[in-house]
C-alpha cells in the first residue's frame, strides 16, 4: 500500500501515486480470487470479499471507464462488479484486466521488435 507519509510518496506526481494504487487494487482482487479458490473445494465461500475488492478497483478507475467505454458497456461493468456470482465477478476481472492492458498500465511486452538479419531494417528502426 501507498504510504503517505513517506518523503518519496510526497515527491511523486498524482499520476504515479494513482497507478500503485490502481496496481494495489488490482493485486487485492487477485489475491482474493486466490483464497477463493484455495477454500472452495473443501466448502462453499461467499464472494464477499472479492466483491469488496473488484467494487474498489472500479472506483480506482471508474472515470476511466467512463470515458472509454459505451454507456451501455460501462453500466454492465458497475453491475458485474457487485454481483454475487463468482464466475461473473471472474469475469469483470478479466474485462478490467484487458483494460488496464489497453491502457498500458499492466503490459509489460511493451519492446519493439524489429529484424535483425536484416541490416537496412535495423538502421532504418535506429533512424540511421
Amino acid at each position: 500500500m501507498v504510504d503517505f507519509n513517506a518523503e518519496a510518496t510526497v515527491s511523486s506526481s498524482a499520476y504515479d501515486i494513482l497507478r500503485v494504487l490502481i496496481l494495489q487494487r488490482r493485486n487485492d482482487v487477485i489475491d482474493a480470487i486466490e483464497s477463493y479458490l484455495k477454500i472452495e473445494e473443501h466448502s462453499t465461500p461467499d464472494t464477499n470479499i472479492i466483491r469488496a475488492r473488484m467494487f474498489s478497483l472500479f472506483l480506482e478507475i471508474q472515470a476511466m471507464l467512463k470515458r472509454k467505454h459505451r454507456p451501455d458497456e460501462y453500466e454492465s461493468i458497475k453491475l458485474l462488479c457487485t454481483d454475487k456470482d463468482f464466475v461473473k465477478l471472474q469475469d469483470v476481472f478479466l474485462i478490467i484486466n484487458e483494460f488496464l492492458d489497453e491502457n498500458r498500465l499492466i503490459r509489460i511486452d511493451t519492446k519493439e521488435i524489429y529484424d535483425k538479419t536484416r541490416v537496412s531494417k535495423e538502421d532504418k528502426a535506429k533512424g540511421i
